[in-house]
């Protein structure tokens, strides 16, 4: 117990989590295969099935539930899209006018794979289908339409030149030359803060929290 609360089993909480976040990635796939040509298809099936921590979409998940919200197939459907976004960004990141990087948790990344061009703009088709299926997600949740424009301008918000882009620019920019403290900072908060702050907040408008609590 801490402060009178049941300790909670972290490790098992992200491995408990982590298979229903992975099952939901196949249900998206699955999809992506009728959206996407083969040629996307391919090296986006394969950034978004590649592992990893899965870390965002269980955020998302713990965050509606704090909020209020019950389980079930549709929010895993919308953490997923947050990954979809998380997979674009590691596709891009990997490609060799950025981090030239062969291999991305022990398996060759899609650029080696697939070419250069191909995984360059599977990356970007994921982004608006990401939208997409957390609109579908939305609706499966019940949402109306006004929460789900939330969810998706969040997601977008977290994706563009406010947050991911926008960070990899400062990256990019700042290369070859010593960033300040405050220089690093805003570099990590939009780079990689803004998508996992977009992941709490997208649980907690999908619960329907105040704006208090969000």
């Amino acid at each position: 117990m801490t402060d009178g609360r049941p300790a909670i089993d972290v490790e098992a909480l992200l491995r408990d989590e982590r298979a229903e976040v992975e099952r939901a990635l196949e249900r998206a796939c699955e999809w992506l295969g009728d959206e996407f040509p083969d040629e996307l298809f391919q090296p986006a099936r394969h950034a978004v099935l590649s592992g990893g921590k899965r870390l965002r979409p269980v955020l998302c998940v713990v965050a509606y539930r704090a909020c209020g919200g019950g389980t079930g197939p549709a929010i895993y459907d919308l953490a997923a899209a947050i990954e979809l976004i998380h997979a674009y960004s590691l596709m891009h990141d990997d490609l060799p006018c950025m981090d030239d990087a062969d291999l991305r948790r022990g398996q060759p990344t899609p650029h080696t794979l697939f070419g250069e061009e191909a995984t360059a703009r599977a990356g970007l088709a994921l982004i608006p289908a990401a939208s997409l299926w957390a609109l579908r997600a939305s609706n499966a949740l019940g949402a109306d339409e006004a929460v789900s424009r939330r969810i998706v301008i969040q997601l977008n918000r977290a994706a563009g030149a406010g947050g991911m882009v926008g960070g990899q620019a400062l990256d990019l920019l700042g290369e070859g030359r010593r960033l300040d403290a405050d220089e690093l900072d805003r570099l990590h908060r939009m780079k990689t803060g803004a998508l996992l702050t977009a992941s709490l907040v997208i649980g907690g408008i999908a619960a329907g929290a105040s704006d208090a609590t969000l």
